[in-house]
C-alpha cells in the first residue's frame, strides 16, 4: 500500500544524495587536495587503483545514482544500503574535526557537517529497516 509519508521521506533524503553528487562532480578540482590528504593520512595512498579526481566521480555517480533511485522508490532500501559506505567514505574524508587542533571555528564546521552527515545515515538506516 503506497504510504504518502514514506514517499516524501525517501524523496528528501535521496535528494540530499543526488545535490551532494552533483556538487561533489561539479567541484571535483577543488576536492582533489583534501582527497590526496585523506589517503595520505589512512595509509592509502598509491594503495587504490583510482586517483583522486577519479574517486571523486565514482563516489558522486554512485550518490546521484543511488539517491535518484531510493528518492523515486526504487528499490529503495537497496540503495540505501549502497549509500551508506559513500556516505562514510566522504565523511571521514571531508569532515575529520578530530584532526583540527589549532582553529576552533574550522573544526566547529567539520563536526558540524560530520553530525548533518550522521543524521543522513540515520535517514538511511530507517530507510534500510522500513519495509516499502
Amino acid at each position: 500500500m503506497f504510504n504518502p509519508g514514506k514517499a516524501l521521506g525517501r524523496a528528501m533524503v535521496g535528494s540530499l544524495f543526488v545535490y551532494g553528487g552533483q556538487n561533489a562532480i561539479k567541484n571535483r578540482a577543488h576536492l582533489v587536495p583534501m582527497i590526496d590528504a585523506a589517503q595520505e593520512r589512512y595509509g592509502l595512498k598509491g594503495q587504490l587503483p583510482l586517483t583522486s579526481e577519479q574517486l571523486i566521480q565514482a563516489n558522486g555517480a554512485g550518490m546521484i545514482a543511488l539517491g535518484a533511485a531510493m528518492g523515486l522508490g526504487i528499490k529503495s532500501r537497496l540503495a540505501a544500503i549502497g549509500l551508506l559506505p559513500l556516505l562514510a567514505a566522504t565523511t571521514v574524508s571531508a569532515h575529520n574535526f578530530w584532526d583540527i587542533k589549532d582553529d576552533p571555528q574550522a573544526r566547529n564546521q567539520q563536526m558540524t557537517a560530520f553530525f548533518g552527515n550522521l543524521a543522513a545515515a540515520g535517514g538511511l538506516v530507517t530507510v534500510i529497516m522500513t519495509k516499502n
